[in-house]
C-alpha cells in the first residue's frame, strides 16, 4: 500500500501505464463534481461512493489494482494479512491510497463520530 499527498501522484506514473492518463482525466477534475455511481473513462473505470462513517469498519479485498483518493471528510483503513491488522492510518482530503491486488483492509470507520466521506475509486487493469 502507498498513502501519498494526491500533489505528488505524479511520482508514481512507472507503476502502471494507466497512471498517466488518468493523472490527466483528474487534473480536468471532474470527479469532484460527479454522483456516486460506476463510470468508464478511456481503459479504466472508476466507482465514486459518498455514505457517512460507520462505528463498525467494513472489510474489503482489492480485486485489482485500486487507487483510492478521498474527496470529502476522512477515515480509518486498516490493512489486513493473516487475520491481523498490520497497518492503521487515517486518510484525509487531499491523500490517495494504492492498494495492491488482494490486499484485504478494513475501512469506512472514522476516529470520533460519524462523518461524510466521498471518495473515487479507479480500478487498474
Amino acid at each position: 500500500m502507498i498513502i501519498d499527498l494526491l500533489d505528488n501522484l505524479e511520482w508514481y506514473r512507472s507503476l502502471h501505464p494507466m497512471l498517466e492518463p488518468l493523472i490527466s482525466f483528474l487534473d480536468r477534475a471532474v470527479v469532484y463534481e460527479q454522483v456516486p455511481g460506476r463510470y468508464q473513462e478511456g481503459g479504466f473505470s472508476y466507482e465514486i461512493r459518498s455514505y457517512h462513517s460507520a462505528e463498525e469498519p467494513t472489510a474489503l479485498q482489492s480485486a485489482a489494482l485500486e487507487l483510492q483518493i478521498l474527496l470529502e471528510g476522512s477515515e480509518l483503513y486498516s490493512i489486513q494479512r493473516e487475520g491481523e491488522t498490520r497497518l492503521v492510518t487515517t486518510v484525509t482530503e487531499g491523500l490517495f491510497l494504492v492498494l495492491q491486488p488482494d490486499t484485504t483492509y478494513r475501512t469506512s470507520a472514522a476516529e470520533s463520530g460519524s462523518t461524510a466521506i466521498k471518495k473515487v475509486i479507479f480500478t487498474l487493469p
